[in-house]
């Protein structure tokens, strides 16, 4: 993405890339740009394992979406926060690709190239970390003076400095981490074209990117946002599916909690009768055989 601007904009906006961003571009393949990104990405304090759909995207320079209706690989949601112990090994698998015989690779590692790993922040913990991992990313190829690497650490220092309004948030709309990067997204695709159809340089839209007021609805708790029409087209289609494969699967469940909870009943049967019957007698008072007779006299029974 080269802006065609006037010779006087150079030092504020220079039209070569950033000298970070060429260092990637020396790399042959995508998995040398994943292994170069990844290695950058860990010496600015980010925790992230970055796929190869978005390295294939940085060496391309794929920035910009084509449709909000598909999930573009450069995107803040393609760099969640990553534990370390969860962390693969790049060599490896780019031992894997350079040891393979013939001109194609095996179907697994294939299926591994064209995975991506979007993910959406649960809690505020995740959600900075996430946004510190785009931050890096912008930085390497933008450079750390651009205006959307700029935006974007207002972001996390207004996270670090509200925390408690964005955990409320969280426990009021669970998707609220997506529907915050869904934002962030939409503004950066929007000032990617603005870039694209500029023929100078008062023609970029630098304030699609600004995203002030949406911060300041997060802290007066009135932040409305919704989520990206990709991420709603699987939620549908999920919910589509669900009824159909399920329904054997909920009979066979609903059979199986009738018959445990048949199970438990008869575990918690207790025979009442046991319960209170006397097991000490008083002899005398059974009425059988002459006692009969005794107690209950002829007339007495014509009479009941």
């Amino acid at each position: 993405m080269i802006l065609r601007l006037s010779a006087t904009s150079d030092e504020f906006c220079p039209v070569v890339p950033a000298e970070s961003y060429l260092k990637v571009l020396k790399q042959a393949k995508a998995i040398g740009v994943a292994t170069v990104l990844n290695l950058n990405l860990s010496m600015k304090g980010c925790q992230v394992e970055v796929p190869m759909t978005l390295a294939n995207a940085v060496k391309t320079g794929n920035f910009c979406a084509n449709s909000q209706l598909v999930s573009h690989p450069f995107s803040v949601f393609n760099l969640p926060y990553i534990e370390a112990s969860h962390m693969a090994n790049y060599n490896k698998l780019e031992l894997d690709v350079l040891l393979t015989k013939g001109d194609s690779i095996p179907k697994d590692i294939a299926r591994k190239l064209t995975e991506n790993q979007s993910e959406c922040p649960d809690l505020t913990h995740q959600l900075r970390h996430q946004l510190n991992n785009w931050y890096g990313m912008l930085q390497i190829c933008f450079g750390k003076d651009a205006p959307i690497s700029k935006e974007t650490r207002i972001w996390i220092e207004h996270i670090d400095k509200f925390e408690l309004s964005y955990d409320a948030r969280f426990k009021v709309v669970p998707d609220f981490g997506a529907k915050v990067l869904g934002l962030i997204d939409l503004t950066f695709f929007q000032f990617c074209d603005s870039c694209l159809k500029a023929e100078s340089f008062e023609d970029v839209n630098f304030a699609a990117i600004s995203l002030e007021h949406d911060r300041y609805c997060i802290t007066r708790n009135s932040f409305q946002a919704d989520l990206p029409p990709f991420l709603v087209i699987q939620q549908k289609r999920k919910s589509e599916l669900e009824p159909a494969d399920s329904d054997e699967e909920s009979k066979k469940k609903r059979g199986k909690v009738e018959k445990d909870k048949d199970e438990k009943d008869k575990s918690n049967y207790k025979d009442l009768g046991n319960m209170v019957k006397n097991q000490n007698p008083v002899n005398d008072w059974k009425v059988v055989g002459s006692k009969y007779k005794k107690v209950f006299t002829k007339e007495m029974v014509d009479y009941l």
